[in-house]
C-alpha cells in the first residue's frame, strides 16, 4: 500500500515541523489508523488532525499553511502495477485549504521546505531523471531548477534566505552544499570530511 511506500518507518509519530511561535507542532501519525498529519500543542497537549496523508510536513514562517508531501495513485487499480506520483501540497493548520503544488503527473516531488519571509518553497523532484532541488512560489508558479549535478535532498533555507542547503550523493559519497538561490556559485561545505553527512537543518528548534 502506499503507507508503505511514502514512510517506512513503522513508528506511530514523527517528522515534527514547529509553528513559528513555537506553541504548536505539526507531525506525521498513524494514530488515526492512517498515516497523516496531526497538530498538537509543543506539551503534548490537544492533539488533532489536519490532514488524512502526508509525509514530511514544513510549517510557514508566517503560521499560515503546512507544506507537505503526500502520494497521488495513477494508473488503474491493479494492486502493485499502480504508479505511485507524490506531490507538494499546502493546508491551514486548521485543516482547511488543501491544495496541490506541483500536480506534475508520473513524478516525484517531496521534502518541502519555506523560504525565511514565506515567499517560496524548495523542494525536491525527479522530473529530471534525478533527484534535483527546485524552488517555486507558494501558489505553485515560478518553479526553477537549483541544483543540477548528482542526486540532491532535503534542502533547507539560510536564515537571510540566499541559499539553499543540500545533501548531494555523487559517487556514493554525500555532502552538504550550500547552493544560492541565484543558482550560481555551489560551495561544497563538507569536502574532505568522512563520507555521509546529512540532514542539513539551519532553522533553530525552540
Amino acid at each position: 500500500g502506499m503507507d508503505e511506500v511514502t514512510c517506512n518507518a513503522k513508528a506511530e509519530d514523527g517528522q515534527p515541523s514547529f509553528s513559528a511561535d513555537g506553541s504548536q507542532i505539526v507531525f506525521v501519525s498513524f494514530r488515526s489508523g492512517g498515516l497523516g498529519l496531526w497538530i498538537m500543542d509543543s506539551d503534548g497537549s490537544k492533539p488533532r488532525q489536519v490532514s488524512e496523508g502526508g509525509v514530511q510536513p514544513s510549517w510557514s514562517p508566517t503560521g499560515e499553511w503546512i507544506a507537505f508531501s503526500d502520494g497521488v495513485e495513477q494508473g488503474d487499480d491493479i494492486g502493485d502495477d499502480t504508479v505511485l506520483d507524490t506531490d507538494i501540497f499546502v493546508v491551514r493548520p486548521d485543516g482547511t485549504g488543501r491544495r496541490s503544488l506541483t500536480g506534475i503527473r508520473g513524478e516525484k516531488e517531496f521534502y518541502p521546505s519555506w523560504s525565511p519571509d514565506g515567499k517560496q518553497i524548495a523542494f525536491v523532484s525527479d522530473m529530471s531523471g534525478r533527484d534535483q532541488v527546485y524552488v517555486m512560489n507558494v501558489d505553485g508558479t515560478g518553479r526553477r531548477q537549483l541544483t543540477r549535478v548528482g542526486a540532491n535532498s532535503e534542502p533547507a533555507w539560510s536564515a537571510d534566505g540566499r541559499y539553499v542547503y543540500v545533501q548531494r550523493t555523487t559517487r556514493g559519497r554525500s555532502d552538504i552544499m550550500r547552493v544560492p538561490v541565484t543558482g550560481q556559485g555551489t560551495v561544497n561545505l563538507t569536502k574532505g570530511s568522512p563520507n555521509y553527512d546529512r540532514q542539513p537543518n539551519s532553522r533553530p528548534k525552540p
